[in-house]
Parts: C-alpha cells; structure tokens; sequence
C-alpha cells in the first residue's frame, strides 16, 4: 500500500514523458518545412525553365509556328530534367502573338513520410511571352524608310534609306543623338560598340540633321551587310502640335532641318550603300543606302498598340 502512494504520488520522469512527446510534433513540424522549402526550391527551378523556353520559342514564333514549339520544348529539356511537357500553346492567326509553355514535376516527399505522407506532388509552372510591335528601341540608326516614299512597304522589300538628293542641308539623317557630323562618324565608326545611344520611342517627335555632313558619307559603305534597326517616320504637318516629350524646337522647315514622326521601328539589312561624286571626287548628298526589310524580334518595349511593321519586342507576362 506505502509502495503504490509513493508511485502515485512520485512524478519523476514525466517530464522526459512530455518532452518525448513534444519532440515527435517538432520534428513532424520540421519534415513539413523541409519538404516545403524543398517544393518551393522545385517550384522556382521550374518556373525558371518555362520562362526560359517561352522566350526561346518566342524567338521563332515569327518565323515558325512549330519551331517556335520545338524550341520551347527543347529548351526546357535543356533545363530541367523529368518535367512532364505538354505541346505548347500559340495565339492563333497569321503571326501568332504568344507562346504559352506548361511544365510539371512529380517531386516525392523526403520527410513527410515519417507522417505518412507517401504520395509524390505535382509541382507546375506556367509561362507565357507575348509579341507585339516596337514601341521603343535602343541602337536605332539615325536614317530610316520615310513613309512618305514607301507608303505600304512589307518584309522582303527593298528600300532606300535617304531623305533628299540636295548636296546641302537635309541628308536623311535624324538627329537622335546629338546635332553635327561628328556625332554621325562616331556612330558609324563602330555601330556595335557606340556609347550614346538612346531610347528612341514611337509617337515621339525628332529633329533631322542639318548641314553640309557628305564627309562622312564614306563611312556608311561599313554597313554593307549589316542588320540593323531603323525608325519608320512621317514628317509632321507645319500645324502639328508638339507635344511635352518631342525633341523638336518647332515644326517649320528651315534651314534644310524638318520635324519627323517616330511611326515605328523596322528591321532591315543593309544591301548597298552606293555614293554618287562630284567631279573632283568628293562626297555630294546623292548617296543611295539600299536595305531590306526583315522579320526580328529585338530588345525594347513592345505594345498591342503600336504598328506591326515585322519587328517584334518579346514581353513575359505570366
């Protein structure tokens, strides 16, 4: 009878009772945020391959409907390994204008099976890049298609990239980066590695260049087989109202310079830069840069609102 009052009243060791028991629900707590953490890591590693092999199929989707869902898919096979990947989807139309890519993962449980979670889970991931036309760019040349001339130009034609045939004054050159024909010869000096460029944007309006600048003509014959991107402009009317953020001083033409439109932006290559001179040889205004219009995407803002004028801007939007 002493013997079972003392144990009933002895409460050693239920401490280390309670302390047993507390151990088993934290490391239960602990094996769930491990494997959280561990589909989390899943998650963002195959968030990043869809992301990956939207923009890759993107790249195509211009020129290839099933490249551009061939490159997806082998982009993402690059990327991740044992992802389930459905065909992915494209914008229907003529050029489609997005590419949707889908991944999924089955990732087992490390942890959790000591809570008798045994089941894998599907981890997915979803990416979709949108294509639309340029509204603004970066390493634009300052010469471009004056829709003046080429109304209704399309890809593969040929067109001159020139402003006037005068030996003074207006050359077709668009003051982007600054007035004078040193700023023209840097730039085309090298126009890989020019240091000055700017963002040139849709709906804005410029300046052209002004000035006896045939010396640097010469410098052209460079872009000879070169793909480069050029504006699409109109010149504005002697009553257009300019705007906060167009660069030209007023709309009147004087002294050879004009105020031009940004209307958009083109790819072209360079064909042939031919150079008409004067007697005693020297460069005159006459000069002819023959270029064709090309399919491209290229880095910038793009927009559902701005013209199609082939050149794409890529844009992730899931």
């Amino acid at each position: 009878m002493k013997l079972y009052k003392s144990l009933k009243t002895d409460e050693r060791g239920v401490v280390m009772v309670f302390v047993a028991l507390g151990m088993v629900v934290i490391l239960g707590f602990c094996a769930l945020v491990v494997d959280v953490g561990m589909l989390y890591f899943e998650k963002s590693k195959l968030q990043k391959a869809a992301d990956a092999a939207a923009l890759g199929g993107a790249q195509e989707l211009p020129f290839s409907e099933s490249e551009a869902k061939a490159k997806a898919v082998s982009i993402a096979n690059e990327n991740i390994n044992g992802a389930t990947i459905p065909t992915p989807e494209v914008g229907e139309g003529g050029t489609p204008t997005w590419i949707r890519v889908q991944l999924e993962r089955d990732v087992p449980p490390t942890f959790a099976r000591i809570l008798g979670f045994n089941n894998d889970i599907t981890v997915k991931a979803n990416a979709k890049v949108e294509l639309n036309a340029l509204s603004s760019g970066e390493g634009v040349l300052p010469i471009g298609v004056d829709l003046e001339k080429y109304p209704n130009f399309g890809v593969g034609n040929d067109v001159v990239l020139r402003w006037s045939d005068s030996e003074e004054g207006n050359f077709g050159y668009l003051a982007f980066y600054g007035p004078g024909a040193d700023v023209l010869k840097d730039l085309l000096e090298d126009i890989h590695s020019y240091d000055n460029y700017k963002e040139i944007f849709v709906g804005r309006a410029y300046p052209t260049q002004t000035g006896n600048i045939a010396s640097i003509h010469d410098l052209l014959k460079k872009l000879e087989g070169e793909t480069v991107l050029v504006p699409i402009y109109e010149t504005v009317a002697s009553d257009y109202t300019l705007k906060e953020n167009d660069e030209c001083v007023n709309t009147n033409t004087q002294g050879g310079k004009s105020c031009v439109l940004i209307k958009g932006f083109a790819t072209v290559k360079i064909a042939s830069v031919e150079n008409e001179k004067k007697e005693n040889g020297n460069a005159i205004g006459k000069i002819e840069v023959t270029a064709t219009i090309e399919k491209a995407n290229v880095a910038g803002n793009s927009s559902p609102e701005a013209i199609n004028y082939s050149t794409y801007g890529l844009k992730l939007v899931e």
